[in-house]
């Protein structure tokens, strides 16, 4: 994979720190963008958490609009490729798969707080930068399409009834996923949260 567009500007601009410190400052700034969204993070917030001064962060990233533009791609990019590991390196049913999937993610939101970065931002983004929006569109349907591998091979091996669409399971899957978004932030503990996952999976796959 092509190295992240933000290490390739450290080196055009012949930045003093090091890409390790301008990666930590983008997951960084997801955890702060996913608690705060845009509007209520300041620059203040972005030098404190990551420990770049001022003159580092606009100098590596450019206005707090493009540091949430890398924040969003590296999201991504990494929400995706962890799927695509998980499907293709592993022995597990899809079934486990799927509960891996989503266990994971809420218990990285349960941490955190807060819910998925891009359901969070999502209409702000438009607002502020309208081909964000397009690429988080992408990004979903990157993502179902992911997930129609994973359910079709479901339906091959008979995991899944012969009478649902993968197309449909994947999309069904990701309303449910995004929906856990909200959920993170009134359920008591992250063990609720995972009951409501297991009943979801059983009705997928009964």
């Amino acid at each position: 994979m092509a190295p992240d567009a933000f290490v390739e500007l450290l080196w055009e601009r012949q930045m003093t720190q090091t890409a390790e410190q301008y990666d930590a400052a983008i997951e960084a700034g997801i955890t702060l963008f996913m608690r705060k969204g845009f509007s209520n993070l300041s620059i203040e917030d972005i030098v404190n958490a990551t420990g770049l001064n001022r003159y580092a962060i606009y100098s590596a990233f450019g206005t707090k609009a493009d540091f949430l533009r890398a924040c969003i791609r590296r999201y991504c990019a990494t929400d995706i490729e962890s799927l695509e590991r998980l499907i293709a390196g592993s022995a597990l049913t899809p079934k486990e798969i799927a509960r891996a999937n989503l266990y994971h993610s809420v218990e990285k939101m349960f941490e955190l707080g807060a819910g998925c970065l891009v359901c969070e931002n999502m209409k702000e983004m438009e607002k502020i930068a309208p081909e964000l929006g397009d690429y988080c569109r992408q990004y979903f349907n990157k993502k179902e399409e992911v997930l129609r591998i994973l359910f079709s091979r479901a339906r091959d091996e008979r995991a899944l009834p012969a009478e649902i669409d993968p197309d449909e399971a994947a999309a069904a899957f990701m309303i449910f996923k995004f929906g856990l978004s909200n959920e993170v932030k009134r359920a008591p503990d992250v063990t609720t949260l995972k009951r409501k996952i297991d009943g979801f999976l059983a009705a997928m796959f009964p």
